[in-house]
């Protein structure tokens, strides 16, 4: 049977009973009620005439008994007397309910007859009524409190027999609703588990299935739809029963090909799980570490105790790494010289598990020998210094001369000979500058950068940057606004460091800035930081060359200005230094915004 047709059958049987329950007992209850109803109104029927009845029999004796009174108004009151009395008599025999009160009523009939007969004739003879009459009256109201005593017992019997009727009927009613509530609860666990089981059956099997037990099956116990999911999953299994076994071997290649070239690659290689446990690590990994495979395989990040395993691994084991990054290099002093390492960690990802994709799996940590390169790169540092050095003399000396040239006291100088000092001083200005960047780039590569901690308010650092560059705003006709947040506090920082920063950000601005245009500097605290942004409204940053604006010697496509490229990436090694963070937004022909962030407390 299939199992819809269970459903339907279970459900059909359920609501027969429950509509079998109603009918039955509405059916008892409407027969009850119609033959109580109809009893009843004959017996009230039967008390009304017998109490008319007895009003007559008293009209009747009242009139015999009257006194000093006309023979015919005495008349005239016992024929409506004895009337009253045979109209509601002959409704009461129209309306008997069982022998006892036929036997009763004729008895009243014969009575009332005989009653009548002797009354008339003592009326019409001389008026005089003896002991008989009187005694025959008593006899009829005897009959008719017979009578009507027989019809209030029959009115309780009948409500007696009513109310057992229905306590009977309710009984059945209630052991038949108590069968139908037995069954509705047997189904109501049995129905579930119809369901529940094979399901369950089939979400284990799914589990094992996914942990790659292929040989898992479920058992068939009904040709069902629950049979047939059941058949058409284990013919699944069993194909993928085939296919593994198939693989095995294609799979235990690739193993090996994977380890061949993981053993063979110049790079120091770390595998590590994400529960921060190490998985492997090729012969590059054991030579730099001093230590074989087998002493690290299977042990905790926090279990190998080695300064410079420590250090490779830091940032897992502070749970820092989020998605594939790089990371400062590592030094490592051996055997008298000292070695530098690139450092990349790799997320692995994996989709082994039914419903997740990309699960993270572990990391992969990369460690490239970099020493030759960073040898190279501190020399030619070294050289940029000393050359940056050797030339701002010079320059200095170029620009004290344009000074003196322009000293009247020397000699009176021409309109063209202004000229032309003025173009020899911003030339040497911009010489100038271009030296101080390639100094400071200098002292950043080679890691000799001073920061001088002190507490400021940020409206200071503003102060100093706007007074640095109000040469350049006045040139320009260039309005700053400034947008400062209420109650801002110090902040522990490089006052120096920082102001250059601003100046950098704010000297771009003006420099993007048309004439008579503005400029927009804020600064906001945010819990435990506080930010500063410059806005110009100039052409803005394509979104390309916003992703790359902090690297060194970048410039915009189609920037004319003049300049080395280096004033960006300085000033994010300045705000790094401090333990801040810079970021930049913009959008074509809508403007550009540069801000930096700092720790109130370092």
């Amino acid at each position: 049977m299939k199992l819809k047709t269970k459903i339907q059958v279970a459900l059909l049987i359920i609501f027969t009973g429950f509509a079998i329950l109603g009918g039955v007992n509405g059916f008892y209850l409407d027969r009850i009620a119609k033959k109580s109803a109809q009893m009843m109104s004959e017996n009230y029927r039967s008390l009304n005439y017998t109490h008319e009845m007895s009003l007559a029999l008293e009209d009747v004796i009242s009139a015999i008994t009257l006194k000093e009174t006309s023979y015919i108004y005495k008349r005239t009151k016992l024929r409506e007397a004895f009337d009253k009395f045979e109209r509601y008599m002959s409704l009461q025999d129209a309306n008997i309910a069982d022998k006892d009160e036929e036997e009763l009523t004729i008895q009243l009939e014969e009575a009332f007859e005989d009653f009548r007969t002797r009354t008339e004739t003592a009326f019409r003879k001389d008026g005089e009524f003896d002991i008989s009459i009187h005694m025959q009256s008593v006899n009829i109201r005897d009959l008719l409190n017979k009578v009507y005593s027989r019809n209030e017992e029959v009115i309780l019997r009948t409500t007696d027999e009513a109310n057992a009727m229905i306590n009977r009927v309710n009984l059945y009613v209630i052991l038949f609703g108590f069968f139908i509530f037995l069954l509705a609860v047997a189904a109501m666990f049995y129905l579930p588990e119809i369901f529940a089981r094979p399901i369950k059956n089939m979400t284990e099997a799914m589990e094992r299935i996914a942990r790659r037990e292929y040989d898992e099956r479920l058992p068939i116990h009904s040709k069902d739809e629950f049979g047939e999911m059941a058949q058409s999953f284990n013919i699944m299994a069993a194909k993928m029963e085939e296919y593994e076994a198939y693989n095995v071997e294609q799979l235990m290649s690739e193993k090996t090909r994977i380890e061949t070239l993981i053993s063979r690659m110049k790079a120091a290689i770390v595998g590590v799980n994400k529960d921060g446990t190490v998985l492997f690590a090729n012969p590059v990994a054991e030579r730099l570490l001093g230590m074989k495979e087998e002493e690290i395989k299977d042990k905790n990040l926090s279990e190998i105790e080695d300064d410079f395993f420590q250090n490779m691994t830091r940032e897992l084991r502070e749970n820092r790494v989020i998605e594939d990054n790089s990371y400062p290099p590592l030094e490592m002093e051996k055997n008298g010289q000292t070695f530098f390492f690139s450092k990349d960690i790799l997320s692995v990802k994996v989709n082994d598990e039914v419903g997740q994709k990309d699960a993270d799996y572990g990391w992969v940590i990369v460690l490239k020998n970099i020493t030759k390169l960073t040898q190279e790169n501190l020399a030619k540092t070294n050289f940029m210094a000393r050359l940056s050095h050797e030339l701002k003399t010079p320059i200095a000396a170029i620009d004290m001369s344009t000074n003196l040239l322009r000293d009247e006291r020397i000699g009176a100088v021409n309109e063209e000979q202004v000229e032309l000092t003025d173009t020899i001083k911003q030339n040497t200005n911009r010489m100038l500058t271009m030296v101080n960047e390639l100094i400071d780039m200098a002292k950043i590569e080679s890691g000799n950068i001073k920061l001088d901690f002190k507490k400021v308010l940020p409206e200071e650092v503003v102060d100093y940057a706007l007074t640095s560059v109000k040469t350049f705003l006045d040139e320009k006709k260039i309005k700053v606004n400034k947008v400062y947040e209420a109650d801002l506090p110090k902040v522990e920082l490089d006052a120096q460091k920082t102001g250059d920063v601003l100046i950098n950000y704010l000297t771009n601005a003006i420099r993007y800035t048309p004439k008579n245009g503005q400029i927009e500097i804020g600064v906001a605290s945010f819990v435990d930081v506080v930010s500063f942004s410059v806005k110009d409204f100039g052409n803005g940053i394509d979104k390309e060359e916003l992703k790359t604006v902090f690297q060194k010697f970048k410039r915009s496509k189609g920037d004319k200005t003049k300049g080395t490229g280096l004033g960006l990436a300085i000033s994010k090694e300045f705000i790094e230094a401090q333990g801040g963070s810079v970021w930049a937004e913009s959008e074509p022909q809508m403007g550009s915004v540069f801000g930096f962030s700092l720790p109130i407390t370092q």
